[in-house]
């Protein structure tokens, strides 16, 4: 039952590649990420006032919910053109869009990591001595 111009091999090839990217978005993904902090993310979620740490940790966990949303999708479309050995008729573009926004994602926290500084200081004297530079 297989299309016109289509061989085992051109099957064999796209669900390689399917493999290959959700595996190096998982890799990127633990690469940037680590390990998910559930703790803080529900800290997000059930506190008064969360702090910027505890949203980064929600921002993670719903970063690592996607990955994990695309390699499960990968697996069950390996399965389903491996068991029926028809390619989907429409394209993948839903799936597609997925490893698009999960990988624009894990870039954007990366990003985040190398342009924050460590530390940030926001006592910087006493208010006399900001007069004295203010030339007040």
């Amino acid at each position: 039952m297989e299309r016109r111009g289509e061989s085992r091999a051109g099957r064999l090839l796209e669900l390689g590649t399917r493999a290959l990217v959700a595996l190096g978005l998982a890799a990127a993904a633990w690469i940037v990420l680590g390990r998910p902090e559930l703790r803080p993310a529900a800290d997000f979620l059930t506190g008064s006032s969360p702090s910027f740490a505890e949203a980064l940790a929600a921002l993670q966990v719903i970063i690592w919910l996607l990955v994990a949303l695309t390699l499960l999708w990968t697996v069950l479309g390996i399965a389903r053109t491996t068991v029926s050995r028809v390619r989907p008729r429409r394209p993948q573009t839903v799936w597609g869009g997925a490893v698009l926004t999960a990988g624009i994602l894990i870039m954007l926290v990366g990003l985040s990591h190398h342009q924050s500084a460590t530390t940030v200081s926001l006592g910087g004297g006493s208010l006399a001595e900001a007069r004295g530079l203010l030339g007040r």
